[in-house]
């Protein structure tokens, strides 16, 4: 649960609403093949909600929602490019829907799709 102050009053968010946010952010990121648990499963499409928490860890720390998402992007891609996208657009719409202010984004490539996956471990802060 994150909770912020603001000049109306406090403000709750459950944890999913913003693993949704960033769920929605990755959809569309150039780049990005699949989001994945810790382990490199792929998320399936129908995947959503409470669901979601297992693919995109939510945490707070004063305030501030911290992210880390685990996904594969495509050979050839940029991996800091991707990151950095991925990164701008979670923040501007956790900012735009919520109100509330975005912390570290941490990006944990588990792998590069090409004609299989080849498995990496590689944390990229956005």
């Amino acid at each position: 649960m994150i909770e912020y102050e603001t000049e109306r009053g406090q403000v709750r968010f459950a944890d999913q609403i913003f693993a949704m946010i960033a769920l929605e952010a990755a959809k569309n990121t150039e780049g990005l093949y699949a989001l994945t648990n810790a382990k490199g499963k792929i998320m399936k499409a129908r995947q959503t909600g409470r669901e979601s928490l297992g693919f995109i860890e939510v945490s707070s720390d004063s305030g501030a929602v911290d992210l880390r998402l685990y996904g594969i992007i495509r050979f050839g891609s940029s991996i800091s490019g991707t990151a950095e996208i991925l990164g701008r657009k979670i923040r501007s719409m956790i900012k735009d829907i919520t109100g509330a202010e975005t912390g570290r984004i941490m990006f944990t490539l588990t792998g590069v799709k090409s004609k299989k996956i080849a498995r990496r471990e590689l944390d990229i802060l956005c």
